[in-house]
């Protein structure tokens, strides 16, 4: 039996379950994490606290991860994109690629001062469940659509993407976005949170309006608090 047989296997790294279910995580399975992502921001949280959506030492465990490292940052005028795709994608709660560029048209056109756009998507399932060709395949259109509205709206408009990145450094620039676009899963929403605690304008692709997010309020239905929202006019 070779030594690749023995070794344990990798498991996912599922930054949003660390955080929002850190209570069903074993001792056994966080040392699991730590051996296979040490240096990472969700196993400094897992074994940093046994309880769940702390979000003011999740907060300064990404400033401590950044810190330690050079990492990317968005500039003011960024708008930032997540898009949980991959093995959600057939998934009839993720917006089409139609949708979010319509939200996006509309947050260009209240906030006139974005001159860039950045998408931010990474696949953490392996093989044909994590439909990558899929994926790729819906940001290339979402790409498409938004540079027409760049030429309706007659701004000149940086797009950027950041696929399959380091999930930390994808969660990071999220958190430091002053404005964001977020669409379902875990991870978008823990990277809303801390956007909204940091002063961020996030838009959810479920609303209409901008919202400053207070995790009470705005992820009533992911992380079930009272189903209370505010818009900011």
């Amino acid at each position: 039996m070779g030594s690749s047989e023995l070794s344990p296997r990798r498991p996912q790294y599922r930054l949003g379950d660390f955080v929002i279910k850190r209570h069903r995580f074993s001792d056994s399975e966080t040392a699991g994490y730590q051996q296979h992502y040490e240096d990472s921001i969700g196993t400094a949280y897992l074994v940093t606290t046994k309880r769940r959506r702390k979000y003011a030492l999740l907060s300064r465990l990404v400033d401590q991860w950044q810190s330690a490292r050079s990492s990317t940052t968005p500039t003011e005028r960024t708008l930032s994109i997540h898009l949980r795709l991959g093995d959600r994608i057939t998934q009839k709660k993720l917006p089409t690629a139609a949708k979010i560029a319509a939200i996006t048209e509309r947050i260009l056109r209240r906030h006139v001062e974005i001159d860039r756009i950045v998408l931010l998507y990474g696949n953490h399932i392996v093989g044909s469940d994590g439909r990558q060709d899929q994926s790729l395949e819906y940001i290339s259109t979402l790409e498409g659509v938004l540079m027409q509205i760049s030429d309706k709206l007659g701004r000149p408009m940086e797009l950027e993407k950041r696929i399959d990145m380091d999930p930390d450094e994808d969660f990071a620039f999220l958190t430091n976005s002053k404005y964001c676009l977020l669409t379902i899963g875990g991870f978008s929403a823990l990277a809303g949170i801390l956007s909204g605690r940091r002063g961020g304008v996030v838009y959810l692709s479920s609303y209409r309006g901008p919202v400053r997010l207070l995790a009470q309020i705005f992820y009533s239905r992911l992380l079930g608090w009272p189903r209370r929202r505010q818009r900011l006019g």
